[in-house]
């Protein structure tokens, strides 16, 4: 009975701290990537769709990669977690992103992805280094700089 409620105390703060600390997540925080032939390497398709749930974000762009009009678009791809909930972000980070594609998880300062929602979300291996502008932001995990350009 003892362990029981140890384990349900965890549970309980776990989940308080997951979904109540640091700012404000969207209402579909998770969007979508893919290879871009086009594009040379991995883009996320921040124009298009985000979704409320990694299958949903998965499945669809599963469905779009097999139905698309671009051929430059292809296999393989994921979703990655955008929001301004650090504890969030850092969680979908660590146990919900192929880190195979991720270089870091990166917090933004741009003002707009905050209002966004966006300050916090994984950095793709294949962003440029001269596309992040010197003090727009930083990595606040340790970057895998395996073929980080």
């Amino acid at each position: 009975m003892k362990i029981k409620m140890h384990v349900l105390f965890i549970s309980f703060i776990s989940s308080i701290l997951l979904t109540g600390c640091g700012g404000e997540t969207g209402e579909k925080p998770w969007h979508p990537y893919s290879y871009s032939d086009s594009y040379g390497d991995f883009y996320i398709w921040l124009a298009s769709e985000s979704y409320e749930d990694k299958d949903t974000c998965i499945k669809a762009a599963k469905y779009a990669l097999s139905d698309s009009e671009d051929p430059s678009l292809e296999d393989p791809h994921g979703c990655i977690f955008y929001s301004n909930n650090y504890i969030l972000a850092a969680y979908n980070y660590w146990f919900n992103t192929d880190r195979e594609h991720i270089y870091c998880l990166f917090e933004t300062y741009n003002p707009d992805a905050v209002e966004n929602k966006s300050r916090y979300y994984p950095l793709l291996k294949s962003t440029k280094r001269e596309d992040i502008k010197p003090g727009s932001g930083e990595c606040i995990t340790e970057p895998d700089t395996s073929s980080f350009l």
